[in-house]
């Protein structure tokens, strides 16, 4: 029996990725928060709002300017975490220069074992 285990150093989500415990709710104390949602018009603007709020990770969507977020890294941190979404989210490395790298996933590590006969 012969037991394989391929692990990547990094799973870097495509677009089209999605966190579905990523949130853009906000408090609407803040310039960029409009009826208790974050509304931006760039991937920049999206990054601002995140770090100001505090968040962990986040993901922006150019198609509609969607900015979702999360407090907890554990939401969105590995490649079982995400979910295949209709429009072109990604998911970026809150902690890069202005937020703008794709954030490195924990990858989901594929086993293969084969018996011969």
């Amino acid at each position: 029996t012969t037991t394989t285990t391929t692990t990547t150093a990094c799973y870097f989500p495509p677009a089209g990725k999605s966190c579905p415990n990523n949130v853009r709710t906000c408090a609407n104390a803040e310039d960029y928060c409009v009826d208790g949602k974050i509304s931006v018009s760039t991937r920049q603007e999206c990054y601002d709002a995140v770090s100001d709020l505090g968040a962990a990770v986040y993901q922006y969507t150019s198609a509609n300017n969607l900015c979702k977020y999360s407090f907890n890294t554990a939401d969105c941190d590995e490649e079982a975490d995400v979910v295949d979404v209709v429009n072109n989210a990604q998911i970026y490395d809150i902690n890069s220069v202005n937020g703008a790298d794709v954030l490195c996933m924990i990858p989901t590590t594929t086993t293969t074992t084969t018996t011969p006969p």
